[in-house]
């Protein structure tokens, strides 16, 4: 689903904005595309690429939950979900299931390589159960064999922080931004996505300048 490893070390060390401060800080001015939200900072504007910042946070909920507790919640499926496998890709999976299900994500074998979902990370809410299983089995096959098991662990919880983050063509009203930009503010490193996609970018007033030709 997304290429290479997670790579935490691709997140900047410094502040991203010019004028220091937090998200919080930013005076929200809208949501254009139903996709971006538009800031008012102190040198200029940022625009915060609302489904990376809710995949950050989403990722450190889900990490956090699972290295401080040993399980993160998860929440059982009223109708449990049954998923045919090819035999490499159920082989792949069959090595994984304790760690799925302490990441919430619970199965058990059903018979000719299909598996039944039990149980979904609480943090996903209604993500689909299939999709969600193929492109974590994909995540898994496409990891490198020497690859240690904390390494396509947090490759699977990028995965599902995918899953769990609001999308493109999803309006935000004022206060569910403003929570999102505080969310931000308590992750750990809050100007990139897992993957290493920025979170925002800023443009200063230099910057505007410049492309309007005042200077």
């Amino acid at each position: 689903m997304h290429p290479g490893a997670v790579r935490e070390a691709s997140a900047p060390a410094v502040e991203l904005f010019s004028s220091g401060g937090t998200y919080s800080n930013l005076k929200i001015v809208g949501q254009i595309g139903d996709l971006y939200i538009v800031c008012a900072s102190g040198e200029g504007m940022v625009i915060i690429d609302q489904h990376a910042a809710h995949e950050r946070v989403n990722y450190e909920k889900i990490k956090n939950s699972y290295e401080g507790q040993g399980r993160a919640p998860s929440q059982e499926l009223l109708m449990p979900k049954v998923i045919g496998l090819s035999p490499y890709e159920a082989e792949l999976l069959s090595g994984h299931l304790a760690s799925l299900a302490s990441l919430g994500l619970r199965m058990e074998p059903f018979g000719d390589g299909s598996y039944v979902v039990r149980s979904i990370p609480a943090v996903l809410g209604n993500a689909d159960p299939e999709t969600l299983v193929r492109d974590i089995v994909g995540e898994l096959s496409e990891g490198d064999k020497e690859e240690s098991l904390s390494g396509k662990i947090d490759r699977v919880i990028a995965t599902m922080a995918c899953h769990s983050s609001i999308r493109a063509s999803f309006e935000l009203g004022p206060e569910e931004m403003k929570a999102l930009l505080a969310e931000l503010d308590r992750a750990e490193f809050p100007h990139a996505c897992p993957h290493g996609r920025p979170v925002a970018r800023e443009l200063t007033f230099g910057d505007i300048e410049r492309m309007f030709k005042r200077t």
